[in-house]
């Protein structure tokens, strides 16, 4: 009798081990999917942000396109926000910057 309670709480054992790695990997794929959509959304508004301050003001430097290339997703909502009403790149990435 004891052998076969000892059989069957293996058994239950690996079921729930089994579950435990499904829901798992479930977790950490949907977990990768939103940061996967977070990244893509961040990329997006850098290319959209740079291609509007390049139609605004010209060529950007190379200390603007660096800054882009690295900022956060807060950090260039706000850019964008400015650089609808900027009067110069600089009040763009100016913090406190006043819009003209």
């Amino acid at each position: 009798m004891k052998g076969k309670l000892d059989t069957r709480a293996e058994e239950f054992e690996e079921l729930g081990f089994q579950k435990g790695c499904a829901e798992g990997m479930a977790k950490g794929k949907a977990e990768g999917k939103a940061e996967g959509r977070a990244e893509g959304q961040v990329i997006a508004l850098r290319g959209v942000l740079g291609s509007l301050l390049r139609n605004r003001f010209g060529d950007l430097p190379a200390s603007a396109t660096q800054r882009i290339g690295q900022a956060t997703q807060t950090e260039l909502e706000e850019w964008f926000e400015r650089s609808l009403n900027a009067a110069g790149l600089q009040a763009v990435f100016d913090d406190g910057a006043a819009s003209t």
